[in-house]
């Protein structure tokens, strides 16, 4: 006899999953026999192509501005560091400060050239 029960727990739950066989020479077989089998209704002989090939070129180009941002930053970074070591927490400060007003200047020369 089962008592009821004022809080419900979570039941069992099942998971059930089909596996998939998946076999590319079976597939490549079966695509050129449908192939021929089509050719030879038609009377028409092509070449078989993959249409795969070429389709994982990494046609990205290389972008010269991304390359001096990185430089720049690492020689930010080190001067910041040796400026610290050398002078303490002021560099922070400054560095921090000539960091906005420039930001502040980039931003006015943006809004400017859109006018």
């Amino acid at each position: 006899m089962k008592f009821p029960r004022f809080i419900r727990l979570p039941q069992y739950k099942r998971f059930h999953i089909t596996p998939r066989y998946y076999d590319p020479i079976k597939e490549d077989i079966e695509i050129r026999t449908e192939k021929i089998k089509r050719e030879l209704e038609n009377g028409v002989s092509t070449h078989y192509r993959s249409n795969i090939r070429g389709s994982f070129t990494r046609k990205a180009k290389y972008n010269v501005q991304s390359g001096l941002l990185r430089i720049i930053l690492f020689l930010v970074i080190c001067g910041v560091m040796f400026g610290y070591l050398l002078y303490g927490r002021d560099v922070l400060i400054y560095g921090l400060f000539s960091a906005g007003v420039l930001y502040i200047i980039w931003r006015l020369k943006g809004l400017l050239r859109r006018r």
